[in-house]
């Protein structure tokens, strides 16, 4: 006789030396809520110290299956019960939501929590995924040691057709899967049956839904690797598996392209016909976050990929969030008669350009930690937000996430009013050595200007932040490039700049040709672009590429020094100073002088100014508010 115990939704029992997590909300297809995962996660600890209980397995009530994701109801109620006439999320006192604490981020931070400790559990982890296991069903299955499909299986991550984004680990599994399926099944948010599950990576072994009783029999008392042989039939041919133009199709670098190539070859692939109908009736904004995140997972561990699925999220969010429409037509089912909500992104939209100051800040208005970024650091500390490239193996070569990401952050930084000045940097061998070649190496001009190749960085450019970069070690093509689109650049006595892209049969494609002549002129800019050779830090100092130059081993305090130095100033009037600088490289002289003029006037209308020049009169410290 087991012991056996319910808390809440869920119930443990210890059968012989198996421990079992029966799933017990059947009339909500076992949706997951925050107390369910909270009860999960403390039994699992109990269990993988308790010496009686050799292994685990999780289970769902009903008919239904063992869990239709998760309890997408209450993060929707979460989202959008509290707001302002603005469409802002408030608080019952009024308060602004992003200054509070979200009962999504709790369960979100659990859930995960629960979903990594599945992926390291200490002893054998069985899902049995038989009848529906999607999107936190996946969660709570596929990250384990041994997941059984049955021939009712429909397994997947199907948050693109909500208006969402592949969550719980999920782009994590999507992005590991061979030859593209992941992107294909997750972008669609296609259910799997137990053939294409297995063959994408998602689960391992196939048995009839008839024996499941009686191998749970078998593991009580038996290893599964001894059990488990025994009830394995065969699980038949994978659809996915045979459909070999979806690595082609989607080994396109960009949404529009991957649409562009399945019209391509719909003529002759039903498939991929009904695959771009499918993709063209989702939220842009979702298909475009999707294929981001399960490109980028790919390349993280399932605690990196967790962790950037909270900031993913926010971003399909947003809309919700800020006003940008009230219900989404993917929530309400309603999309064929009420269209594309108002403020929603058109199909020409990139995930990374939404942004909303009214989102919790605690999501994604601001760069979270490290842990949110692969391919940069960021830190702030006395009004300075700090973004270091992070690349060492590849010199800080910038590749689309390093551009993603160090946008990203920047842009973040510049909607912090806690911030006064941004500090760029790299390493002491390289500031970035230029933009990756390997991975611009086989697009085709198609490619190239479908995806707009390079635009995002216009983003940087547009940042009203002064920026400083503080630049060692090469700064050669793209990183030269990057360099150029601060403010200030301090440079270490070793630093090299370059534009050497003459030597690899192509130019400039960051603005380098532009900037560097109306840095330095045109005699040392076409110098500099048609030979292709490095200039030192002197002579960038000389010809007025850089600001100041310093020793090596002194270049982060100074940089630091400034950057400090910078943000201690009033933000409204140091950005402005900056537009006015800045607008001196557009305007001739004349309209450049009543450009400044006017924004000369307009400071007049700001707190600052009055405290600026009362405690200049007073002959004392001002005390800036920022406004």
């Amino acid at each position: 006789m087991g012991r056996e115990t319910f808390t809440g939704d869920v119930a443990f029992e210890v059968r012989g030396h198996l421990g079992i997590i029966t799933l017990n909300r059947p009339k909500a297809m076992n949706a997951l809520t925050q107390r369910m995962c909270e009860s999960v996660l403390i039994q699992l600890e109990e269990w993988a110290a308790d010496d009686a209980v050799a292994q685990v397995l999780v289970r769902g009530a009903g008919e239904r299956g063992l869990c239709a994701g998760g309890d997408v109801v209450g993060v929707y109620r979460d989202m959008v019960e509290h707001q302002d006439h603005d469409g802002g999320p408030m608080l019952p006192d009024g308060t602004p939501a992003y200054q509070a604490h979200f009962a999504t981020e709790d369960f979100w931070a659990v859930e995960y929590r629960m979903n990594l400790l599945i992926s390291q559990y200490p002893k054998p982890y069985i899902a049995l995924m038989d009848g529906l296991a999607l999107g936190g069903g996946m969660g709570i299955s596929a990250h384990g040691s041994h997941r059984i499909v049955t021939e009712r299986t429909r397994a997947g991550m199907p948050e693109t057709t909500i208006g969402f984004s592949p969550d719980v680990g999920g782009t994590f599994l999507l992005g590991h899967a061979p030859r593209k399926v992941g992107l294909h099944a997750g972008m669609l948010g296609l259910h799997l049956g137990a053939a294409d599950a297995i063959f994408a990576g998602l689960a391992d072994t196939r048995i009839d839904s008839g024996s499941i009783e009686a191998l749970i029999r078998e593991l009580t008392s038996r290893p599964v690797d001894e059990a488990l042989p025994e009830f394995a039939v065969e699980p038949g041919d994978s659809a996915l598996g045979a459909a070999e133009w979806i690595n082609h199709v989607y080994s396109g670098n960009d949404v529009d392209i991957i649409l562009a190539r399945l019209d391509g070859v719909a003529g002759e692939i039903p498939e991929a016909a009904e695959a771009a109908s499918t993709l063209r009736a989702r939220s842009p904004l979702s298909v475009r976050v999707a294929h981001r995140a399960i490109t980028t997972a790919a390349e993280l561990s399932l605690a990196g990929a967790s962790s950037r699925s909270t900031r993913w999220g926010c971003i399909c969010c947003a809309p919700m969030t800020s006003g940008r429409g009230s219900v989404p037509s993917w929530w309400t089912r309603t999309a064929a008669r009420a269209g594309t909500p108002p403020g929603w992104p058109t199909s020409t939209t990139t995930c990374s350009t939404i942004s909303s100051p009214r989102c919790p800040t605690r999501f994604w208005s601001c760069p979270m930690t490290e842990q949110t970024y692969t391919t940069i650091k960021v830190s702030s500390a006395k009004r300075v937000g700090r973004i270091q490239l992070n690349r060492p193996a590849a010199l800080n070569a910038l590749n689309a996430e390093t551009m993603e990401e160090v946008v990203a952050a920047t842009v973040a930084f510049d909607a912090d009013p806690q911030i006064g000045a941004i500090l760029l940097s790299g390493s002491q061998k390289a500031f970035a050595a230029g933009a990756d070649i390997k991975e611009m190496s086989e697009q085709s001009f198609a490619d190239m200007y479908a995806a707009d190749w390079f635009r995002r960085w216009e983003d940087l450019a547009r940042v009203r932040t002064p920026i400083v970069a503080a630049v060692s070690g090469y700064a050669l093509g793209g990183g030269c490039e990057l360099a150029m689109m601060a403010d200030i650049i301090i440079a270490g006595t070793g630093a090299k700049f370059g534009q050497p892209e003459i030597n690899l049969g192509v130019i400039p494609g960051m603005g380098g040709s532009q900037r560097l002549t109306r840095s330095v002129g045109k005699a040392k800019a076409m110098d500099m672009v048609l030979t292709g050779r490095h200039i030192d830090a002197e002579e960038a100092e000389r010809i007025g590429l850089v600001s100041r130059v310093v020793p090596d081993g002194e270049l982060d305090a100074e940089a630091k020094t400034v950057a400090e130095l910078i943000a201690s100033k009033s933000k409204p009037a140091a950005q402005m100073a900056k537009e006015a600088v800045a607008a001196a490289f557009e305007m001739p002289l004349a309209s450049g002088l009543q450009f400044e003029r006017r924004i000369f006037h307009s400071l007049f209308s700001t707190e600052d100014q009055s405290e600026g020049m009362d405690a200049f009169a007073n002959k004392r410290k001002p005390t800036w508010q920022h406004r």
